[in-house]
């Protein structure tokens, strides 16, 4: 069931360090459709309160950015981009996870200019942003392409999942 909605009535928000009940229930609602993602197994609340907190503790030091999607209190969109580490710390690594009944009215592509946009307003140094995606996600590689993305290289069997392997497409958005 896709639920229509009126953009102006989700929420865009930088996460909390109180956010981890929220990004448990949504993580594993997400996990649970069994998508070409890379992660397979459910998240516990230990590891969402973890991460909810080092995740902005990241955004206040200057190193990322994230901003949560909510309707009626619970998330429906998750986005991040985080600079990769030493020498590679002009390159914001990006993310994002819609809720299935939100996906393909525009959330996407709202959620991440929101992202960009703060990331090159707030992230000092930030070159070029990267993401990875599994070349079966045809949706997300045409929203990433209506973003500016550009493909860069493709690795094939890079993620194996039941018994199926799976090539990967790299993507970059350069701002210089």
């Amino acid at each position: 069931m896709v639920i229509e909605i009126d953009l102006d009535k989700i929420k865009i928000r930088a996460v909390k360090p109180t956010d981890g009940s929220l990004l448990k229930e949504f993580e594993n609602k997400i996990i649970a459709e069994n998508l070409l993602i890379s992660r397979k197994d459910k998240r516990t609340i230990e590891e969402c309160n973890w991460m909810a907190k080092h995740m902005y503790q990241d955004v206040e030091k200057g190193s990322g950015v994230v901003l949560i999607a909510e309707f009626q209190d619970k998330i429906v969109g998750f986005s991040s981009m985080f600079f990769l580490r030493q020498k590679s710390r002009h390159i914001g690594d990006f993310g994002i996870m819609l809720d299935k009944d939100f996906r393909h009215q525009g959330l996407g592509y709202k959620l991440s200019q929101s992202l960009i946009n703060m990331g090159e307003e707030k992230l000092d140094g930030l070159d070029f942003i990267q993401l990875g995606v599994f070349a079966e996600n045809k949706p997300a590689i045409k929203l990433y392409e209506k973003l500016g993305f550009k493909v860069v290289a493709r690795i094939p069997n890079k993620f194996k999942y039941e018994n199926r392997y799976f090539e990967e497409i790299l993507m970059h958005l350069c701002f210089n």
